[in-house]
């Protein structure tokens, strides 16, 4: 007489058992890997070319010399003055564009339309 292990199918359910996460823990275990993941991804695309920018600057012979070219040239000064102006600008515009308004007349939300009722 022969032995014989448990069946292909008995196998494969102690399997499945052992590998697939049960239920909505191991979907939000997953979900946290998966974010982790995608943040991760957004650090490095912005880190690294950051990193190599820095790297690339200071190959210049002597150190800091692309640093020092910068400081000295005439329009430095004018080109970082506009684009502190542009900022402050699309600063100002982003919030009177995405500011809630403060009068009645923008919204008409039943909720705001009964505070200006009352």
């Amino acid at each position: 007489m022969t032995t014989q292990g448990p069946g292909p199918i008995a196998v494969a359910k102690t399997m499945e058992g052992l590998t697939a996460p049960r239920g909505a823990a191991g979907r939000r275990r997953r979900g946290a890997l998966v974010w982790w993941l995608v943040f991760l991804a957004g650090v490095l695309y912005f880190f690294v070319p950051l990193y190599a920018t820095l790297l690339f600057s200071l190959r210049a012979q002597p150190a800091f010399a692309a640093y020092s070219n910068v400081l000295n040239d005439a329009q430095f000064a004018g080109s970082l003055l506009y684009s502190a102006i542009i900022a402050v600008l699309t600063i100002i515009t982003s919030i009177a564009i995405i500011a809630r308004p403060r009068t009645g007349s923008a919204c008409a939300c039943r909720a705001c339309v009964r505070s200006w009722s009352s």
